[in-house]
């Protein structure tokens, strides 16, 4: 067998190799991906679940200790978001909804979004 046959017959087993190895690693990514995606559907769920609870925290319902801390923990930092969206609004020369929240010019009798008076 001359060196080039043998040249020929080593790279052609490195390129199968290769190909397995590229496959192994796309199949791979795959699934990973499919996990990725199956976590996120979860994770999606999950606050579906905390904002059906906090809902009804919001409509009167009491439930145990921890979870009335977290639905006071969310009403303490959306205190937080409010006061923020208030200064923004003073920045820009605006005022926010008491009914729809969206942001309407100062001199604005009406807010355009939800018509309630200013």
């Amino acid at each position: 067998m001359s060196i080039f046959s043998i040249l020929f017959n080593n790279a052609k087993v490195t390129a199968k190799n290769v190909t397995h190895k590229t496959g192994e690693m796309i199949e791979g990514a795959k699934l990973s991906f499919a996990v990725s995606t199956e976590e996120d559907k979860i994770e999606k769920t999950y606050a579906s679940i905390g904002k059906k609870i906090y809902e009804e925290h919001c409509a009167g319902q009491s439930f145990d200790e921890d979870i009335n801390s977290y639905c006071e923990e969310v009403d303490s930092e959306e205190a937080k978001i409010r006061l923020l969206n208030r200064t923004i609004a003073e920045l820009k020369q605006t005022t926010i909804c008491k009914s729809c929240n969206a942001t309407v010019k100062k001199d604005a009798l009406f807010c355009p979004k939800c018509g309630i008076r200013i």
